[in-house]
């Protein structure tokens, strides 16, 4: 059976088409392309006009895709911009009606335990309890692990489209604005960080767009750009990771353009992502980080595969 999992993020349209066969399972297709649904709108909880055009494009280039890998089963799932609009719904009622796609809009609880699905796939076994974080655009999602399982899980409306819209920082960011920045943040998670430091936690797994760019820049700066290409998940030196943070946010949006490794299509968002990032490792005083290569899509995919 093969299977297309389409995930309508906030800043990007992700595709993956996979076979199953006696229970092996083979990826014959990936993409992402840039919706930015959350551009002009996403704190005001609307999807702009010129973003849902642009979202219903992408999803006819994809329908072009799936039904040439002639897929038998097609789930569309819908995060943070779309569940949080107020045109969301009229939005998914124009996807159906122009490309026959009916979009599940999931919460983020639901988007929550998806990825963990996901990420336990890829086999990952770190020093447990450990908290996964995928940096969306919309919303943050922390899931706990303890013991292989699944046992707390929060998602935070914090997505690097809906900073960069609050926040609008400098070119390059000024100092002072990472000050307000972290001061937020702080206002926003210091309760939950304190229940992760009770547990112990000092483990984090990241996953998604943001921490699959940031491993890129780390392989093309100290390694060969390939050199993780086949690994299903990554330990991430913390050193480098410094070295990386600090030119990401020295740098101007042109320069991030330049950088080998850059997915062009987060230079807007990078400098936010690893000021969150380092906001979390910092306050959960990280001794580990790692990065995996599986998420909230193939977590759908392999929920679908299992029922």
């Amino acid at each position: 059976m093969r299977y297309a999992i389409i995930d309508l993020g906030t800043n990007t349209f992700n595709l993956l088409i996979a076979e199953e066969l006696a229970g092996k399972v083979e990826f014959l297709y990936k993409a992402k392309m840039a919706s930015k649904l959350g551009e002009n709108g996403i704190n005001t909880n609307q999807i702009h006009a010129d973003a849902c055009q642009r979202g219903i494009q992408i999803l006819k280039t994809y329908k072009q895709i799936i039904d040439k890998h002639q897929v038998t089963t097609v789930r569309a799932i819908a995060t943070s911009a779309i569940r949080t609009a107020a045109n969301g719904q009229k939005f998914v009622d124009k996807i159906a009606d122009e490309t026959g796609y009916r979009v599940d809009v999931i919460s983020g609880e639901r988007e929550a335990e998806l990825i963990c699905a996901g990420v336990l796939k890829t086999g990952i076994r770190p020093n447990e309890p450990y908290v996964i974080l995928d940096i969306g655009g919309g919303s943050n999602e922390f899931i706990v692990v303890e013991n292989g399982q699944m046992t707390k899980l929060n998602s935070f409306p914090l997505g690097m489209a809906r900073l960069l819209e609050k926040f609008q920082p400098s070119d390059p960011i000024t100092l002072t604005e990472i000050q307000t920045i972290e001061t937020y943040l702080h206002q926003e998670l210091d309760g939950f960080i304190s229940e992760l430091k009770i547990k112990g936690i000092n483990t984090l797994v990241g996953s998604s767009g943001s921490f699959d760019t940031l491993l890129s820049l780390i392989a093309n700066k100290f390694y060969s750009a390939s050199e993780f290409k086949s690994s299903l998940f990554t330990e991430i030196n913390l050193s480098e990771l410094e070295q990386i943070t600090n030119s990401l946010i020295e740098s101007t949006l042109a320069e991030r353009h330049k950088m080998p490794g850059m997915d062009l299509i987060r230079v807007e968002m990078m400098v936010l992502a690893i000021l969150f990032t380092r906001f979390v490792i910092n306050a959960l005083s990280v001794s580990q980080l790692f990065q995996v290569k599986y998420a909230l899509k193939e977590g759908v995919l392999f929920s679908m595969i299992n029922s």
